[in-house]
């Protein structure tokens, strides 16, 4: 049987298996593969495009791995892209965040503290920390590590009752933004907001539908306040004073630059907009993000952007994106 396109539960979460010993650098991999397990279908589709190489043995479900990690990543965010519109009706019904257990938490922090810089895991934390415990603490720690592998924080494998391959998944590593954006504590902090939205989306109207529109149905998981033109101005509305208006009351402005921004008046006239304000007030508001278009292009053409940081669509995906506005938005209600 084929694997479904969009990508099943099931199928992502075998996926993501295979992510954690491809990130841990190990040359083994094994499936669970009874008969409801696709992870068959998985591993023929990843040997088709050579990113890893069937080694059986021993009848055991085990996989050599090739290496080509890069490879392997951009296929499963290919295939997330997919699933997307699947996710978004989902979280109709879905809460947007939920939160770990205080002692989960705890272990999380602590494994995010204990890594090395490269980004692995320290296991010669763990294995003092194991060597350590009474019974009773080895299995209520053991099973905290399950939780967060159930969570898909955390990817983990034992040897001796000691992890021996143990790395940070994505969802790990953005817990703890995303609990300060979604915690009481941040409701309360709501009302030193001067704003009523989070961020403007300033952008060409040629740019909608091939990367906007994606973007801030991203932004919107998260339950930040987008002003987005399709979603705001309706029928009869004078649409210029709807901009400035909504120019006027969003915290930070994201700008999307491309080819189609350049020399467009109104486009223009937002940048302008919120450079005035930025100048002002002396605080961060405008954030630089560049569609299909290199650092250079965009300071040739607005040469006072060049001291303002910007970063690019091609090297991050909607949701990374979507983090780092999350971030400087915690970082204004904190301040």
């Amino acid at each position: 049987m084929p694997l479904s396109f969009p990508l099943s539960d099931f199928e992502l979460k075998q996926i993501k298996i295979i992510d954690g010993y491809m990130n841990t650098n190990s040359k083994m991999i094994q499936l669970s593969d009874d008969d409801k397990s696709c992870c068959k279908d998985i591993i023929e589709t990843l040997i088709q495009r050579e990113i890893i190489v069937d080694a059986e043995i021993d009848n055991a479900n085990a996989y050599m791995i090739i290496g080509n990690y890069n490879a392997f990543k951009e296929w499963i965010e290919s295939e997330n892209k997919k699933r997307a519109p699947v996710m978004t009706n989902q979280r109709a019904t879905m809460p947007s965040f939920e939160f770990l257990s205080n002692n989960c938490e705890k272990l999380l922090r602590e494994i995010l503290d204990n890594r090395n810089p490269d980004g692995s895991c320290d296991l010669s934390h763990w294995e003092e920390r194991f060597d350590a415990l009474n019974i009773s603490e080895d299995i209520e720690l053991r099973s905290q590590f399950g939780k967060l592998k159930e969570r898909g924080m955390i990817f983990v494998k034992w040897a001796d009752n000691i992890p021996y391959l143990l790395s940070v998944l994505e969802d790990g590593l953005s817990y703890f933004e995303l609990k300060d954006l979604y915690s009481p504590n941040t409701e309360k902090l709501e009302g030193k907001l001067r704003k009523k939205y989070d961020v403007f989306i300033s952008h060409a109207s040629n740019d909608k539908l091939d990367y906007v529109s994606g973007l801030v149905n991203e932004i919107k998981k998260l339950g930040i306040e987008v002003f987005y033109d399709s979603d705001v101005l309706s029928w009869g509305d004078n649409w210029k004073e709807k901009i400035l208006e909504g120019t006027s009351n969003s915290e930070f402005a994201v700008i999307v630059i491309s080819n189609s921004f350049f020399g467009r008046e109104w486009t223009e006239k937002e940048l302008n907009e919120f450079l005035k304000r930025q100048n002002e007030s002396g605080q961060k508001i405008v954030l630089p993000l560049l569609y299909n278009i290199s650092i250079s292009e965009m300071t040739s053409k607005y040469p006072h952007l060049s001291e303002i940081q910007a970063i690019e669509s091609t090297k991050l995906t909607n949701q990374d994106i979507t983090i780092l506005l999350a971030k400087e938005i915690i970082k204004r209600l904190k301040e």
